[in-house]
């Protein structure tokens, strides 16, 4: 889980904060270590990552008694990673400026009962059936026949904020919140270039590098590991103007002294 600080002339106040940023983290249904651990892997693979941070309501219905009702079954703060593939930033935007208010545009498949439960509850009506991008098509072709793509769009700088289909526009209006701010987070790996929004990630540089690539795509699992392991916990010997580096051995889960296996 990770750690952070809150800032507030009121200590209780920023307590408080602090305790309610760990929750939305900790709490399994706020999706807050699925996040993690997907822009991690984003991070590292495309140099760059985005997930969005919102409030989310999931109702159904219920008959309780014999009458049926709405039962609220999640009310919180949701964490969801964006695809970087489907997620575009900004001209505007720049890695070295922190404001955490990127100009972006995203894109969500939904399947088409949730479409219709939408066009529902915004009261909309559209020519046509709504269909899904290229980018959704060149993902997964099945995705035509039972998805149907949201972009959205939020620009806080201009406090503009969209959501639409290929046929109707759901929203067009101002941010949906007092201090305008945008729901998406975006972090980098290696910044290559401090006007390009798309930085590189480690899997790219392994990759430019021909000899690294074919070894590393050429060993398993267990032999990466091997190779790693002995670099970290390597044994050094300094002299005098000049170091040696030697690797330590390749012992890996090694056993304590008397124990054995018996049966895997």
């Amino acid at each position: 889980i990770p750690d952070g600080d809150t800032y507030s002339t009121n200590k209780i106040k920023a307590r408080a904060y602090k305790e309610l940023w760990k929750r939305s983290w900790e709490v399994p249904e706020m999706n807050g270590m699925v996040t993690m651990q997907t822009c991690v892997q984003d991070k590292f693979t495309y140099g760059w990552d985005a997930w969005r941070i919102y409030p989310k309501q999931d109702v159904i219905d219920k008959t309780i008694n014999g009458v049926k009702t709405k039962k609220i079954i999640f009310d919180d703060i949701y964490r969801e990673p964006l695809d970087p593939r489907r997620t575009w930033l900004g001209l505007s935007y720049k890695p070295t400026n922190n404001v955490n208010r990127p100009e972006v545009l995203y894109e969500i498949d939904i399947t088409k009962d949730e479409y219709e439960k939408l066009k529902k509850r915004m009261g909309k009506r559209g020519k046509g059936s709504a269909g899904v991008s290229l980018e959704s098509q060149n993902e997964d072709p099945e995705n035509s026949t039972n998805k149907v793509t949201l972009t959205f769009y939020e620009n806080p700088a201009d406090n503009r904020y969209m959501i639409a289909s290929d046929s109707i526009c759901f929203f067009d209006g101002e941010m949906p919140n007092d201090e305008v701010y945008g729901s998406v987070v975006v972090g980098h790996c290696f910044i290559a270039n401090t006007k390009n929004p798309y930085t590189t990630g480690l899997y790219e540089m392994m990759r430019g590098n021909a000899a690294i690539y074919n070894y590393i795509n050429s060993i398993n699992a267990e032999q990466v590991v091997a190779e790693i392991e002995p670099l970290l916990f390597a044994s050094g010997i300094t002299g005098q103007g000049d170091l040696t580096y030697k690797r330590g051995s390749n012992k890996i889960n090694s056993l304590p002294a008397g124990a054995k296996f018996d049966k895997i």
